[in-house]
């Protein structure tokens, strides 16, 4: 079982630019407080599992970054880690918002520079656990590919293992939904995850079968 826990706000997070039109929600449900932002981004920080390396954006193809920052006011097309990004032990969500919909998913480091001008951003003050990982859940079922597989990664930072061999060996979730929780267990440096994977992925007769 998920432990239920109320997290405060990282005052070390990522700073935004100066002269942002920002606001601050006392709102812990990231679900709920979409909802209530019909326009621009909604931003809250969360602990990350130990060994997460910091994401942030650069412009350009992804295997040729440059100068790492997201800028809210653009699509950003390359996000994500390199092999020399900082260790961090938070990440700042970005989900942008139309219409109370999430569009877009931006993971960012405390390293990582954000330009949020010209755009509303409405910060939670505090971030209940459990509702973020059912949020985040939720758009990884969303279906969407703009959207589902920032929420999975950003599952894999936040989320323990036991939640994603939760779903790796849950039939009646979705299969891509299923994948994605493989891949990034095969991801880990823990030999415990990696000997529970294998033993999953060669099940006895009978068992759920593994979506391919």
């Amino acid at each position: 079982m998920r432990q239920l826990a109320v997290v405060l706000l990282m005052t070390a997070g990522t700073a935004l630019a100066a002269g942002d039109n920002l606001s601050t929600l006392a709102e812990p449900d990231p679900a709920r407080a979409a909802t209530g932002v019909e326009q621009g981004w909604l931003a809250f920080s969360v602990p990350v599992r130990a060994g997460t390396r910091s994401p942030c954006c650069w412009p350009g193809q992804w295997n040729q970054p440059t100068t790492m920052e997201c800028r809210l006011q653009d699509e950003q097309h390359s996000h994500g880690t390199r092999q020399d990004s900082p260790l961090t032990a938070s990440v700042k969500f970005y989900a942008q918002l139309r219409e109370g919909q999430v569009r877009q998913l931006l993971l960012a480091g405390p390293d990582c520079p954000v330009d949020a001008t010209g755009t509303q951003v409405t910060e939670l003050a505090t971030v209940d656990e459990t509702a973020t990982l059912d949020w985040l859940e939720s758009l990884a079922r969303s279906g969407r590919n703009d959207v589902d597989h920032q929420a999975m990664y950003a599952l894999a930072m936040v989320a323990g293992d036991e939640l994603l061999f939760e779903i790796a060996r849950d039939p009646g979730r979705p299969d891509e939904l299923r994948r994605q929780a493989f891949f990034w267990l095969a991801q880990s440096d823990s030999e415990a995850t990696l000997e529970r994977l294998t033993r999953l992925l060669t099940p006895e007769p009978g068992a759920n079968p593994i979506p391919r």
